[in-house]
């Protein structure tokens, strides 16, 4: 999958779309790649997911300190209004959580639904 993935990203030269995916592989090294590249931190997708919410997502943690370290906007939203932290408490990710509030993530920050 990821050799399918690398091969579209190529063809297609968006790095933005591969970048919002990319932590999904927990390959950090590939996201540090993407970022050199020029990928946008906080670019979302269709549904305004980030890689942030990715990572989180799939406890890609080290990837998540990762795109935390370059900035990545830990308050950012999704179409549900939801965060990366309540994408963490769903996948009930404590560590990630934990790297999320270390971070100064609002932990009464409340999702639409």
């Amino acid at each position: 999958m990821f050799t399918f993935f690398f091969f579209r990203g190529d063809q297609t030269k968006d790095v933005n779309n591969c970048f919002i995916y990319s932590p999904i592989f927990n390959f950090k090294s590939f996201c540090e790649y993407l970022l050199s590249l020029g990928a946008n931190i906080n670019e979302k997708d269709n549904n305004w997911k980030t890689a942030l919410d990715n990572a989180v997502k799939n406890n890609s943690n080290e990837t998540a300190e990762l795109l935390i370290s370059h900035c990545a906007n830990i308050k950012e939203k999704n179409r549900q209004g939801g965060t990366a932290l309540h994408i963490a408490v769903i996948n009930n990710s404590k560590e990630t959580a934990e790297i999320l509030i270390s971070h100064g993530v609002n932990i009464n920050e409340r999702d639409v639904l």
